[in-house]
Parts: C-alpha cells; structure tokens; sequence
C-alpha cells in the first residue's frame, strides 16, 4: 500500500509539474503580481459562499445515495465529505477511500457498501457536467477543439462507468470470482478481502433501481456544479476578469477531465492549465486565466484541508489498523 501511494504521489507530481510548466510558460509574471494585488475581496467573499454551499449539496447528494441502506442528515453527513475532499487534496482519490471508511465507522456497516454509492456518484458527476455544457456551450457554436475533446472524453467515462456498474449487478457473483482467481496467485488473504468488500459493495449500488432516487441524484448533481462554478466565475471575477459563465463551464469541465489522471497535490498544475486552456476561447488574457486559477486553488484547497484534516486523520489511523491487523 504505501509504495502504490508513493507512485502515485510521484506520478502526479510529475503530470502536475508538467501541466504548471505549460500553463506558466508565457505569463507576464509582473501583470499577474498586479492582478493579484488588485484583487477584490468582496467578490472572494462570494466565491466562498459558494464553497460552503458546495459541501451542504454534495453532503446532500450523497444522503440519497446511501438511501437504499443507510439513513443519515446531510448536516450529519458534512464532515465525512470535507474530510474526503481534504483527502483528494492531499492525495487525490484517496480521499474516496477516508470518506467509506468514516462512513462505515459511523453507521457500522463495511467500508466497502459506501464505495458503490461513490461509483455511482462519478457517474452522475460526468452526466450533469455533460448536460450543463449542453445547455450553455453547444448553443454558443464552434465549441474549442479542447472543449469538444475533453466532452468526448467526459462522455466515455461515464459510458464506461455506468456499463461497468450494470455488469457488476448482473454477473455479481463472476465478477467476484474473476477478481478471486486473480488475485489468489498473490495472496489468498488478498483474494478473500477484495470478495468479502465487493460483496457489500454489492449493497451500496442499491439506488440504481429506484427511478424516482435517480431523478434526485442527478438533481443535486447539477445543482452540485452550479456551486463550483460559482467558485470558478467569482475567482475570475476577483481578479477583474469579465464575467463570463460559458468560460466557467468551459474551465470545469476541463478540470474535472484533468483530474481522471493522477494529479499532483492541491491539484497544482491541473488546475492552471485547465483555466489557461478553457478560457482562451473566450478572449480571458493568459496572465488574468492564471492569476483566477490561484485564486481558485487556494480557496478551493486551504479551507478544506483546514477543515477535513480532524477527519482525514481518523480515517488514516482506521485504515493503517485495518492494514497492519491483515
């Protein structure tokens, strides 16, 4: 275990390094002192409202889908999503793994039955990022080759996902002993773990067949993505940046692409070239696209380490015990 966090933590570094070495390379650095310098901190202000709301929605979101099997408040559930987020920060996609484990230890259930409720959360993420950019790019025309790259992308995770997803609970049992056989070769301690989690995983995919929950997932989902790019629109409007909400669209669907790869920590890197990228299109100069991307990095990343790092460090204690016991 942690010599895969350390290849990853390597790999997203280097991925993270390169993509800041593109995003960086032809910016006026005295422009962008002085933009930063003249930020306004009202429209900050605003952009961290709609943080705050950001994790109230996606805490929300997340009450439907463990509906079929366990019952909880979004307020109940606020902490255990900061900490997850705090943990993608640091790690990205760990914090998935530290949001299950907290969840299990408060309702007492494996970690593995809050994994499925967080697959299908991807899928619902690329969905509503897709249909958002439906309704407010494709009218616009002659949509970036970018941006039609990574919509293309965006929809064949979510086709893979969801195909993934309905094979599981069709041929749950084959796919458990697929993973069984080929694991066993390497240990059959490990075998039997990944079976025994995978069939409580099996549990958490409940909301899948309740057509009415679904409507309210995606619901939220998009509900979700107007939050954060509420974050992306105040960032750029921080920094003086006209506003300009196809742009927003524009730089979070780059992003969220983006961050299928391994990333570097606090998203560095991703980020800058997913704000530098996205707004080009939309006449935003480079050096205003860069300083909004800090701006954007800092508020989305500090308050939320801040605030998960109580839980994330649970949540880590849990899982070397859990680790070490094996």
């Amino acid at each position: 275990m942690p010599n895969v966090r350390t290849l990853l933590f390597l790999l997203g570094g280097t991925i993270g390094a390169l993509f800041l070495l593109l995003a960086a390379r032809s910016v006026d650095w005295a422009d962008f002192a002085r933009l930063i310098r003249g930020a306004h901190p009202a429209q900050l202000v605003f952009a961290a409202i709609c943080l705050l709301c950001y994790y109230g929605v996606k805490a929300e979101r997340w009450k439907h889908l463990m509906t079929p099997f366990a019952r909880a408040t979004g307020r109940e559930l606020q902490p255990v999503v900061v900490a997850g987020l705090a943990g993608n920060y640091l790690l990205p996609h760990f914090g998935e793994i530290a949001r299950a484990i907290l969840a299990g230890r408060k309702f007492g259930a494996p970690p593995s039955a809050f994994m499925g409720p967080i697959a299908i959360e991807r899928f619902f993420d690329f969905l509503a990022l897709l249909a958002i950019v439906v309704v407010v790019l494709v009218p616009l025309g002659g949509i970036d080759r970018d941006i039609r790259a990574a919509s293309f992308a965006a929809a064949a995770f979510c086709a893979i996902l969801l195909a993934g997803v309905v094979l599981f609970l069709l041929r749950t049992e084959a796919c458990i002993g697929l993973a069984s056989r080929m694991l066993a070769p390497i240990s059959r301690k490990l075998a039997k773990f990944v079976a025994y989690h995978l069939r409580h995983g099996r549990t958490g995919l409940g909301s899948i067949g309740a057509p009415w929950l679904l409507v309210k997932i995606f619901s939220w989902s998009v509900l979700m993505w107007l939050t954060v790019l509420g974050c992306i629109e105040f960032s750029l409007r921080t920094v003086g940046a006209p506003a300009a909400f196809a742009g927003a669209v524009s730089v979070l669907l780059l992003s969220v692409v983006g961050l299928a790869l391994p990333a570097a920590p606090g998203h560095i890197g991703t980020l800058q070239l997913a704000f530098t990228v996205g707004l080009a299109p939309f006449g935003v100069p480079l050096e205003t696209a860069f300083a909004a991307s800090v701006v954007y990095n800092v508020l989305m990343v500090v308050p939320t380490v801040l605030l998960g790092l109580p839980g994330l460090r649970r949540a880590g204690t849990a899982l070397h015990e859990r680790f070490t016991a094996r």
